[in-house]
């Protein structure tokens, strides 16, 4: 593969994963949703200030996010040692509405594809997700064996 055919995989794979992203299903806005898998991603536990960051979202929008979906009982607030920082955390409902979201847009593109794509195609789309998470894992690897490298190396000497 060259850089060009590179390139035209990642945007293929962007493209789609922003179709099905921004694609509305009435659960709630997608800027909630957002905040919502940002947290479950995290491992269940985020700071507003975190989720905002990863966001790349204003914080106080990521502030009447948090409020609205605490308010709806989608979030807890978890207050931190000095009781000023505020952690969120998933409720039931949270975790229910992602995964209703998920099989949404999960239904959606099986719907979308089997009425698109022949049999081959199908096959073919099915045997490269796998592919495709070999890709994953071999970058994530190799980022974990770059940050030990870094992680080595003496402060001044790192470019």
């Amino acid at each position: 593969m060259d850089g060009r055919e590179a390139f035209e995989l990642r945007r293929g794979v962007l493209q789609l994963h922003r179709a099905l992203k921004l694609h509305q299903f009435d659960v709630r806005h997608l800027s909630e949703l957002l905040v919502l898998y940002a947290i479950e991603k995290s491992g269940g536990v985020q700071t507003s200030g975190a989720i905002a960051d990863g966001l790349r979202m204003q914080r106080s929008n990521v502030a009447t996010y948090t409020n609205r979906l605490e308010r709806d009982g989608l979030l807890t607030c978890i207050f931190g040692e000095d009781r000023r920082r505020r952690h969120y955390s998933l409720t039931d409902t949270g975790r229910a509405v992602l995964e209703h979201d998920r099989k949404l847009r999960d239904d959606k593109l099986a719907q979308i594809a089997n009425e698109h794509l022949d049999v081959a195609e199908l096959r073919t789309l099915v045997e490269a997700s796998g592919i495709l998470n070999r890709l994953e894992q071999a970058i994530f690897e190799e980022d974990r064996k770059q940050e030990e490298v870094d992680e080595s190396e003496p402060e001044g000497i790192r470019s």
